[in-house]
């Protein structure tokens, strides 16, 4: 039996057709038009996220209308971004000939996915209606029920986040108040019923005050 059948053996058609005929140097133009697509809702949501996470609270009338709508955007995205880095790893693992370890692939795969899902459900379920709350909104009062308080000082000592953290009851989406002001956050008790008052509209407002039922 001739040797000619071992050693290295070239690579199939298959695999030159997806590693190097759709990427030959440089990004592909459908990759660079999908990843702009998809980039502006996300981007929209990372930076809504970041600058209504702590005061703005979504109803739940809203948030029981737009969760359909919020999965399906949140799930697109985050599944773009998953195809996305598996391709941008098989053309660096081409290019490079290094192969990275199995569960090193599956965290990034996973951090796609929920890195892509939350920013951009979070755009419809808090990000829009906090932006029209800002632009045509008016006083108003919506009741929430407490499910849960987090107070540590000691946890948010040398770093900025959620303290004095509020959770409520009966909401698809986690709703949150962050950073509530000690006064306020002396009165409340998990499983009370509060209303809060605030610049808003049906959709959720901006917590200034709030009373006991």
């Amino acid at each position: 039996m001739s040797d000619d059948s071992f050693g290295t053996t070239e690579p199939s058609k298959h695999e030159d057709a997806f590693d190097v005929g759709i990427w030959n140097g440089k990004p592909p133009r459908w990759f660079l038009f999908v990843l702009a697509v998809i980039c502006i809702p996300w981007l929209l949501g990372v930076s809504l996220m970041l600058l209504f996470h702590k005061n703005y609270l979504p109803s739940h009338v809203w948030l029981e209308a737009i969760e359909p709508f919020a999965t399906i955007l949140g799930a697109t995205v985050a599944l773009t971004f998953f195809v996305l880095v598996f391709i941008g790893m098989r053309v660096q693992k081409h290019q490079t000939g290094k192969s990275r370890n199995d569960f090193v692939v599956a965290g990034i795969l996973i951090v796609s996915l929920l890195a892509g899902y939350f920013p951009t459900a979070d755009l419809l379920n808090r990000g829009i209606p906090g932006l029209v709350a800002l632009a045509f909104g008016d006083r108003v009062e919506h009741q929430f029920v407490i499910s849960g308080m987090e107070n540590d000082p000691e946890r948010w000592k040398y770093r900025s986040g959620c303290r004095r953290k509020i959770e409520f009851l009966e909401t698809p989406f986690p709703a949150q108040l962050c950073g509530v002001p000690p006064e306020f956050y002396d009165e409340f008790d998990p499983g009370m019923p509060v209303i809060f008052a605030g610049r808003g509209t049906w959709m959720g407002l901006f917590v200034e005050d709030f009373q006991k039922p």
